[in-house]
């Protein structure tokens, strides 16, 4: 990423890349890097998501966030023996297809396993991904799954199912509870902006894929613009959101009459 002209490191003083509006701090790439890693390694710890003799399967799109995500987890357990790290991506049929290819390159330059995982649900019913993906890495004979998603997805999926009627499926659906397939789902970059995501992926030995354009005729492609434009003048926002959310997974009782 390019440096912002005029504009230096709040702690080193070097070009920055990103100014962090909600901290009031501007990050040179490299300050950027160590910020997020303490950030994703806190969540991970705060969660117990990372135990020894487990193996975790990180989906990977051949996108921006889970490009980064499986180059993080690749460096922060470089130097784990008690840890197996593969990854996996699904799709619907088309061996040749650009998120294939990208992921298979991305893997095999970090040395990681990776497998292709036929799934033809997946466009009939994208709402489930994260069920799809629990599911492959349960074949895979993982214990966990590792998805890329960010500070800036968890807020749109927050304020969709609030805005759809659906905010009850929130209720207990944190990571202490969400064993799908007897697979544990952790998202070390949920509380992590997109583009400081994208700032890190920049360091990635294989350029991903661009990340999707939200559909503006979706509901949560309407959303999503919402959150964005709010955002400009309202930094916290999708932090606000993120509280939300961590409000409501703790709660394990849907039927206790939680709105």
């Amino acid at each position: 990423m390019l440096p912002i002209p005029g504009t230096t490191c709040s702690r080193c003083r070097r070009p920055a890349v990103i100014v962090q509006q909600y901290s009031g701090l501007s990050l040179c790439e490299e300050h950027l890097r160590r910020d997020l890693e303490t950030k994703a390694k806190r969540l991970i710890r705060q969660h117990h998501w990372v135990r020894a003799g487990g193996s975790i399967a990180v989906a990977l799109s051949g996108r921006i966030a889970s490009s980064a995500l499986l180059l993080f987890l690749q460096q922060l357990l470089a130097d784990r023996r008690d840890l197996t790290l593969i990854a996996f991506t699904l799709y619907q049929g088309d061996a040749a297809s650009p998120a294939l290819l990208q992921a298979s390159a991305l893997a095999s330059a970090l040395g990681i396993t990776w497998q292709p995982i036929l799934c033809r649900w997946l466009a009939s019913n994208p709402g489930d991904f994260v069920q799809h993906c629990c599911s492959a890495a349960a074949v895979l004979g993982a214990d966990a799954v590792a998805v890329g998603e960010t500070l800036d997805d968890r807020a749109v999926t927050v304020l969709t199912k609030v805005c759809s009627g659906e905010q009850r499926t929130l209720v207990g659906a944190g990571p202490d509870c969400g064993i799908r397939d007897r697979v544990s789902v952790i998202t070390p970059f949920s509380g992590i902006p997109f583009d400081e995501v994208a700032v890190y992926a920049g360091s990635l030995p294989v350029v991903p894929l661009p990340s999707r354009v939200p559909d503006p005729g979706s509901l949560s492609g309407a959303v999503d613009a919402i959150v964005a434009a709010y955002s400009v003048n309202h930094p916290s926002t999708r932090y606000a959101l993120l509280s939300v959310y961590e409000q409501l997974a703790v709660l394990n009782n849907p039927g206790d009459g939680t709105p």
